[in-house]
């Protein structure tokens, strides 16, 4: 069985995590925002299963506030 990321997610998590983002991303788009590189890119370590939901959501937000500037 063929695991991803630092955190070993199984290819069931991984695909989970995709949608997942996906559905985030497109309440954000709906909402006439788009999401910057460094959101891209930390949805992408969360989604190769690198880092969990909660460090994430952290870093997401941190990243948001930080293209915003």
């Amino acid at each position: 069985m063929a695991v991803y990321g630092a955190l070993n997610i199984s290819k069931t998590e991984k695909d989970a995590r995709a949608v997942a983002v996906r559905e985030a991303l497109a309440i954000t788009r709906l909402e006439g925002s788009e999401p910057g590189q460094l959101v891209l890119a930390t949805y992408e370590q969360y989604i190769a299963g690198n880092i969990d939901w909660d460090t994430c959501e952290k870093q997401v937000k941190a990243a948001a506030i930080k293209e915003l500037r």
